[in-house]
């Protein structure tokens, strides 16, 4: 069925069971409306018989309840519906027959609601989109949570239809699926994480430990001074690798299962980094290593096993990944009047630029041996990395192969 809307050079075409003025046409199951501009827009707003064709097509159109628009062939307004202004929360000076849609999306494009940028950019962008020869569909972020389908279809003539359907629901739910889908796989690293650690580097020094003590039970007799000196030092190296392994695991475990409470308090910070630097030292000496401090008299608040733990794993790390002979400076100097940060650097073997992206990355199993074969498992910089954010800062990395590493960290001053 055709009928030609009174005083309007636009056309409606409908299918369908709807109330016919006097004819007795049968019609499909089917239902579908389309617009086609002829010449000029007409005026939506005049008033129509109540019964009339035009009255039921407009009160379909007014109570869907995705948004509609339609444009003629220069791309003015000629048919829209109640939803479509709700949907943008445009002014009624807008929403009459003959405005451009230039001038509505321009309007959005000033006010912000395509985002942050250049209002012409994203005007551009947006237009682009609407502007082809054949339907094309996109999705539309409005005011934060509001997601929409947009589908634009070319009409005969030159006209445009757009549809705005509201998808902020199934985004939602898209966005739960994936958080997830990312705990899943959280859980799942964890788990393989855990067999590792229990299965290779847990039994490694122990191993060694239980080895080094089987020979003193056996040759205590036989063995020289020299040699169960050496055994012993053997056994010191392996019970102090193990214990900082179990101290790792277990802080890494906890902060895995939401056990670990920040408990906050002033300290000072030269006693802390001291306290460090001596934990450190005898590591440092075993391989050459001179360790420098440039220490202030600033006090910051902190939660000590975590500061503790953080700073004596980068530390540690910067020991283990620098040469016989280098050097590891552990640095202070202000943020800003509420922040110091913490650097410590060394001029060891360094990190390679594709490697620094994923370095702090929990899903990036990542353990490498130091300059002389030195044992890791991956889980140092994760814990400094959650230890950073406790205090509510980030762990910065910059390093260069062959030139050495800066870890840095900011924490509060006290106030």
């Amino acid at each position: 069925m055709h009928r030609r809307v009174k005083n309007s050079p636009a056309q409606v075409e409908w299918e369908g069971k709807i109330p016919d003025e006097g004819d007795s046409a049968e019609h499909s199951s089917s239902e579908r409306i389309a617009a086609i501009d002829e010449a000029a827009p007409r005026l939506w707003a005049r008033a129509v018989k109540p019964d009339s064709n035009e009255y039921f097509l407009r009160e379909i159109l007014e109570n869907l309840s995705q948004g509609i628009a339609a444009y003629d062939s220069e791309g003015r307004l000629f048919a829209w519906n109640k939803t479509m202004q709700e949907i943008f929360d445009l002014p009624d000076e807008l929403m009459t027959a003959g405005t451009t849609w230039q001038t509505i999306m321009t309007f959005l494009a000033e006010r912000g609601d395509y985002g942050e940028g250049d209002p012409k950019e994203l005007l551009e962008a947006r237009m682009a989109i609407l502007t082809g020869d054949h339907p094309e569909s996109s999705e539309l972020q409005l005011r934060g949570d509001s997601h929409y389908e947009v589908i634009s279809r070319p009409l005969p003539g030159g006209a445009w239809f757009v549809s705005f359907y509201d998808i902020s629901a199934q985004k939602t739910a898209e966005a739960e699926m994936k958080a997830q889908r990312d705990e899943l796989a959280r859980s799942n690293f964890l788990k393989d994480k855990l067999f590792s650690i229990v299965a290779h580097d847990l039994r490694s020094p122990f191993n060694t430990l239980l080895g080094f003590a089987q020979l003193i039970a056996d040759h205590t007799e036989r063995a020289t001074r020299q040699e169960l000196g050496d055994y012993a030092r053997e056994i010191n190296r392996s019970g102090n690798r193990l214990l900082q392994l179990v101290d790792n695991l277990l802080r890494w475990s906890r902060n895995q299962m939401g056990d670990t409470k920040f408990i906050a308090s002033d300290e000072s910070l030269r006693a802390m980094i001291q306290g460090v630097i001596e934990l450190q030292r005898k590591a440092a000496e075993e391989k050459g290593i001179t360790l420098k401090t440039n220490l202030t008299e600033d006090f910051v608040t902190i939660d000590r096993d975590m500061f503790e733990s953080l700073l004596r794993n980068l530390v540690s790390n910067a020991i283990k990944f620098t040469k016989p002979g280098g050097s590891v400076d552990v640095g202070v100097k202000p943020v800003d009047a509420d922040r110091v940060e913490i650097s410590v650097t060394d001029n060891g073997v360094g990190i390679e630029s594709d490697r620094l992206d994923s370095l702090l990355e929990f899903t990036v199993q990542q353990s490498t041996n130091g300059t002389l074969g030195e044992p890791g498992t991956g889980l140092g910089l994760q814990i400094c990395s959650e230890f950073a954010a406790a205090h509510g800062g980030e762990i910065h990395v910059e390093s260069d192969p062959e030139i050495g590493s800066t870890f840095s960290f900011s924490v509060p001053k006290a106030q």
